[in-house]
């Protein structure tokens, strides 16, 4: 999770459509085509670099998902809020991830995913 120059967006693209063909434990990766994709990353992530996060869009991208990636917020590895209580500040690491970043990220997300 934080070494993305490892990352072979061509080989996970690979290796999706032959697990797709020979084995079918997994659904046609053409389905994710206009599907709702959030993707979060904090600038101050040490946990899941943006770079690996980068890869992941890069992948959902391939497939033609609607991708919403949230990537400016300094986060670190934790779920964005504007809950000013009961929440960590938006650079702390820990318990319960989820921190006061001054941003909703739920109602973020749903309004990509489901929206009006």
């Amino acid at each position: 999770m934080n070494k993305p120059k490892l990352i072979s967006d061509t080989e996970l693209e690979a290796i999706t459509k032959t697990t797709y063909v020979t084995t079918k434990t997994i659904d046609n990766p053409d389905n994710l085509k206009d599907q709702k994709v959030w993707l979060f990353s904090g600038t101050k992530d040490t946990e899941v670099y943006q770079g690996v996060m980068d890869k992941v869009q890069g992948y959902y991208k391939h497939y033609g998902a609607d991708i919403k990636y949230v990537n400016d917020l300094a986060a670190e590895h934790a779920f964005p809020t504007d809950l000013k209580r009961n929440t960590n500040a938006c650079d702390y690491l820990g318990d319960p991830y989820i921190n006061n970043c001054n941003f909703d990220g739920v109602g973020d997300m749903w309004k990509h995913i489901i929206p009006k």
